[in-house]
């Protein structure tokens, strides 16, 4: 993200409560932050983050990209997915961006 001189919009999926979205409007105060969140209890807390219109309360399996934003991202959820669904998800993220894509995830090796 150091070498982005500005962004002008973002998607998450699987937002949760907003941390990570709260964290790069603090780097891209202008940012226009959208969310897709499953959890009623989450996107309550994340509608405090960002403008509720903002907000997809939708499993990520069910989400229909209708647009692009500049960053997309997904952080910590891809290994909570049943590996059946992971090209489906895959497939939406690189559809839902038309600039960069950022995938934080881990490996576990026991899943």
């Amino acid at each position: 993200l150091s070498n982005i001189k500005k962004i002008e919009n973002c998607l998450e999926f699987g937002a949760n409560v907003g941390m990570n979205l709260s964290a790069l409007k603090l780097l891209y105060p202008q940012i226009d932050p959208f969310a897709i969140e499953i959890n009623l209890e989450a996107t309550k807390l994340l509608s405090e983050v960002i403008p509720s219109q903002n907000l997809f309360h939708q499993s990520i399996l069910d989400f229909e990209p209708k647009r692009q934003w500049e960053l997309v991202l997904i952080k910590g959820v891809l290994i909570h997915l049943n590996e059946d669904h992971l090209k489906n998800v895959y497939n939406k993220l690189v559809e839902s961006t038309s600039k960069y894509l950022l995938i934080c995830e881990y490996y576990n090796p026991t899943r």
